[in-house]
C-alpha cells in the first residue's frame, strides 16, 4: 500500500478511535412502571392560549452541504402563512442565523446527529452546539452517552424519528434515560409503539409532532404535523417552562393530497386550532371536554393496551384501574389525529421527569479505552514497520572500535 494511502487510513482510524474513546459504558436500572396514589396531569390548569409550533425543519446550511432547499427566513414565512405561531428551525449542528435572534420568541435549536443509523436528537434551547458524534456503529451505551452529553448544554433534549432506520429500537427506549421528549409524529411516521415502550418502562417522556421538512415546495412535507404548546406567551422561557411540564400535544394532518394553496386556505390558529376545552383528573378519573365532536377517542395504557374507545362525542371519561401506570388519549376527526401526553401515577411530590438514571461503569469504560489505545498502536506499528525497517537499513554502519595497543 502506498505511503499516502497508509497515512490517510491512519488519519481515518484515529478519528474513529477518538470518537469511540470518548464513550462511557453504563449500568441501567431495571425498568419499573410508574406507581403511586397521585396522578400527574400535564393539562391540569389550562391557560387561555396555545401556540402552534414546529420544532423540526431544515433550511440551507453549511453552504448547501446538508439537506435544506430554502433560506431559513423563507421557511419560517411559509410556516406562518399556514397558521403556525412558532415555526422553529433546526439545522444540523447549526443554529440558523437568518432568524430574528434578538426576538424574545427566538429559540436556539439544532439537530444533532451524523451517523449511519440516523440516530438524531433535537437540542432545544441550547446556545452551544455540540459537534461530537459517533459516525459508525452505535450501541445503547453510545446513544446514552450522546444524550448525557447533550443534556449538559440543552435544557430540553428530544429523540428524533425513532422508527427511521430503527434509529432507536424499542428495547433501547425501555432503558435510555435523560431525554425529555420523543418525536412520536414525524411527518408520516408514527412511533406510538416506541412511546408506549418508554412510558411502560417508567420513563416520563412527552410528545413532539414535527414535519422534519427539508423543502417547503412539497405539500406533503409541510403542514403535515405540529405540536400544540400550552402557553400564554411566545417568549422562549415560557415555551421552555411549558415543555418541562409536558404541556404539549401532537396533531397530524391525515390528508396528503392538498396543494400548498389549499393548505394556506386552511389556517387553523390558536383557539380554532386547539381541541381541548378542559382536562381534569379527580380521584383517579380523567374527564376531558373537547371544543368540537370527535369521531373516535381512545384511552391507551401500559404496553400500548387499548383501555377504552368511544365515538362521536365531545366528552370522554376514564377511571384509573389498579393495573394502570399511565393513561394517554388519542382522538381523531376525519381530517386530523390528536395525541395527548399521559396522565402518570407518581408520589405526589416530584413532578415526573426522565432524569438520567444510567450509571457509568468505571472498569469496563477504562478497559475499552485501554484496548482502543493498544489496537491503534498495534495498527500503526504494522503499517509503518517496513518504513522503520528501511530507515534502519540505510543508516551508516556503526564504527568498529579497534584497540591500539602500544
Amino acid at each position: 500500500m502506498p505511503l499516502v494511502l497508509k497515512i490517510g487510513f491512519l488519519g481515518l482510524l484515529l478519528l474513529i478511535s477518538y470518537q469511540y474513546f470518548q464513550i462511557q459504558i453504563f449500568a441501567y436500572p431495571d425498568p419499573i412502571p410508574f406507581s403511586g396514589s397521585y396522578f400527574y396531569n400535564p393539562y391540569h390548569s389550562l391557560e387561555t392560549c396555545w401556540q402552534k409550533t414546529n420544532f423540526h425543519s431544515h433550511a440551507i446550511a453549511w453552504g448547501g452541504l446538508t439537506n435544506g432547499h430554502q433560506p431559513g427566513n423563507e421557511v419560517q414565512t411559509a410556516y406562518r402563512q399556514l397558521g403556525y405561531d412558532l415555526p422553529y428551525l433546526s439545522d444540523y449542528f447549526s443554529v440558523n442565523a437568518t432568524q430574528d435572534v434578538c426576538s424574545d420568541s427566538f429559540m436556539p435549536i439544532y439537530e444533532h446527529g451524523m451517523n449511519i443509523h440516523k440516530s438524531h436528537r433535537l437540542a432545544i434551547g441550547s446556545e452551544k452546539v455540540s459537534y461530537f458524534d459517533v459516525m459508525l456503529f452505535q450501541n445503547q451505551d453510545i446513544r446514552q452517552y450522546l444524550i448525557k452529553r447533550l443534556k449538559q448544554t440543552a435544557p430540553i433534549v428530544a429523540i428524533n424519528h425513532p422508527t427511521m432506520r430503527d434509529s432507536h429500537p424499542i428495547r433501547m427506549l425501555e432503558n435510555l434515560s435523560g431525554y425529555d421528549y420523543l418525536e412520536v409524529i414525524n411527518s408520516f411516521r408514527v412511533a406510538t409503539t416506541h412511546w408506549d415502550a418508554a412510558l411502560s418502562a417508567g420513563k416520563p417522556v412527552y410528545i413532539l409532532a414535527n414535519d422534519d421538512c427539508h423543502d417547503i415546495r412539497k405539500a406533503h412535507k409541510i403542514g403535515k404535523s405540529w405540536t400544540m404548546v400550552q402557553s400564554n406567551h411566545q417568549h422562549r422561557d415560557s415555551i421552555l417552562y411549558a415543555l418541562r411540564l409536558g404541556k404539549t400535544y401532537g396533531v397530524q394532518r391525515l390528508h396528503d393530497s392538498l396543494s400548498i394553496e389549499q393548505l394556506q386556505t386552511m389556517i387553523w390558529r390558536r383557539q380554532s386550532d386547539n381541541l381541548v376545552k378542559s382536562f381534569s383528573v379527580t380521584n383517579g378519573t380523567i374527564n376531558v371536554k373537547f371544543t368540537k365532536p370527535i369521531s373516535t377517542i381512545r384511552a391507551i395504557g401500559q404496553n400500548g393496551t387499548l383501555l377504552k374507545e368511544t365515538a362521536n362525542t365531545d366528552e370522554f371519561g376514564y377511571s384509573f384501574q389498579p393495573g394502570d401506570s399511565y393513561v394517554r388519549l388519542e382522538a381523531q376527526t376525519p381530517a386530523l389525529a390528536y395525541f395527548f401526553n399521559p396522565v402518570i401515577r407518581y408520589d405526589g411530590k416530584n413532578i415526573p421527569s426522565n432524569v438520567l438514571t444510567a450509571k457509568v461503569r468505571f472498569w469496563p469504560t477504562f478497559l475499552l479505552r485501554l484496548s482502543i489505545i493498544y489496537c491503534n498502536l498495534l495498527v500503526i506499528a504494522l503499517l509503518l514497520k517496513p518504513y522503520f525497517k528501511a530507515g534502519l537499513q540505510t543508516l551508516p554502519p556503526s564504527p568498529v572500535f579497534t584497540p591500539n595497543y602500544p
